[in-house]
């Protein structure tokens, strides 16, 4: 029996692949929707997968209740969505694995290429075996 209010199951959908991080007000100023990114797995940190910039929070987190010194503005953190584009994940979606830590990168300069360590993509995943061919049907006289 379950409790009024209590959970029941829980969905996802494993080709909404994203990171929040959170980045200081001075850059977040600066990032554009739609701007490179990179997500590094502390599971596999020898690879970076592209993202794109999702989403920029309109609001600042970790905010003392009044804001009044250039230093307590400097805390201000703005939560940032980065969201790896579904057409990268589908090969590896039966490895999908949600809650995995890692380390978010945003480019805030176009003109400026990533490090050799975050040009790094994922392999493409082993090949699936093929499934073996069914048995001929056989022929049936008339």
């Amino acid at each position: 029996m379950l409790s009024a209010g209590g959970k029941a199951v829980t969905l996802l959908d494993l080709s909404e692949v994203y990171m929040e991080i959170f980045l200081p007000a001075q850059d977040a100023g600066r990032v554009r929707i739609g701007a490179d990114a990179r997500i590094r797995l502390d599971a596999r940190p020898e690879y970076a997968a592209r993202a794109k910039v999702s989403f920029v929070s309109p609001e600042a987190q970790f905010t003392p209740k009044q804001v009044e010194t250039r230093n307590e503005r400097d805390k201000l953190m703005f939560r940032v969505k980065l969201q790896v584009p579904p057409e990268l994940i589908a090969p590896y979606i039966e490895r999908v694995k949600t809650g995995l830590r890692g380390v978010g990168f945003v480019k805030l300069d176009d003109a400026v290429p990533w490090p050799a360590d975050l040009d790094r993509p994922f392999p493409p995943p082993p090949a699936a075996a093929a499934p073996a061919d069914p048995a001929p049907t056989p022929a049936v006289a008339p």
